[in-house]
């Protein structure tokens, strides 16, 4: 598999000093979704399956609207797209479905179809077949379809706005929710959690990849630790 730009993981190891083994592993299987045939998710890789299927509203306060700012710097964005949805300092459900459907009809354009050549990541990034596409059209793909649509960005702070509307520092509430989970042991105190990632043993780290019981937690943890996402 070729991965580009998934960011999920490397977010992970960087907040709670977790090791990964990869973030992209080949294709496995197939199943029936929706009624028709597609390839199964690459393994470990936290695949987005299902598209077009957002049913939240995100409200953007002053903090998401300069991180969209700053999502956009540099990008050949459709800026009047963007302008167009955010103009009311929210995104709606249906204007990150249609955010999506513009990706994948740009994607499409170069045989890519969800859920048999490439999967959006569930949080960020793009995960492609191998065989789907040359080297050298990875990166101009990656560019044209995720970023200058304005989809990328404004799926990272749609779905940072929707799980943490307040912009709150979410780390005691991970905390709490692997405790929940029973991810780590009930007699923890956040300062002695915090002390242990501070001198890089985390308790967390048998928790290497999607194979390992407990990693659908963790996860939800890392990424939604309100526990606000309904959809995805």
């Amino acid at each position: 598999m070729k991965v580009l730009r998934v960011f999920v993981c490397l977010a992970a190891i960087a907040s709670f000093s977790i090791s990964f083994a990869g973030c992209g592993s080949p294709v496995a299987g197939a199943d029936k979704r929706e009624g028709h045939e597609s390839v199964s998710a690459p393994i470990g890789s936290d695949a987005q399956t299902e598209y077009m299927a957002y049913t939240e509203t995100a409200a953007l306060n002053d903090s998401y609207m300069t991180q969209l700012n700053n999502e956009l710097s540099g990008v050949n964005v459709d800026a009047d797209f963007v302008n167009r949805v955010t103009e009311d300092r929210q995104i709606t459900a249906e204007e990150m479905n249609e955010a999506e459907r513009r990706a994948i009809n740009c994607l499409s354009k170069y045989g890519l179809v969800p859920n048999e050549n490439f999967w959006f990541g569930k949080n960020t990034g793009f995960i492609v077949d191998e065989n789907a596409l040359s080297d050298s059209d990875t990166n101009k793909v990656d560019d044209e379809c995720l970023y200058n649509t304005g989809y990328a960005a404004l799926k990272s702070v749609y779905l940072n706005a929707v799980r943490n509307p307040n912009n709150i520092d979410l780390d005691p509430y991970r905390f709490q929710c692997y405790k929940d989970y029973k991810l780590i042991d009930q007699d923890y105190s956040y300062e002695q959690f915090k002390q242990e990632l501070d001198n890089g043993k985390s308790p967390l780290s048998y928790i290497r990849s999607s194979s390992t019981p407990g990693y659908d937690d963790f996860m939800e943890c890392v990424t939604d630790p309100l526990h606000h996402m309904k959809s995805k």
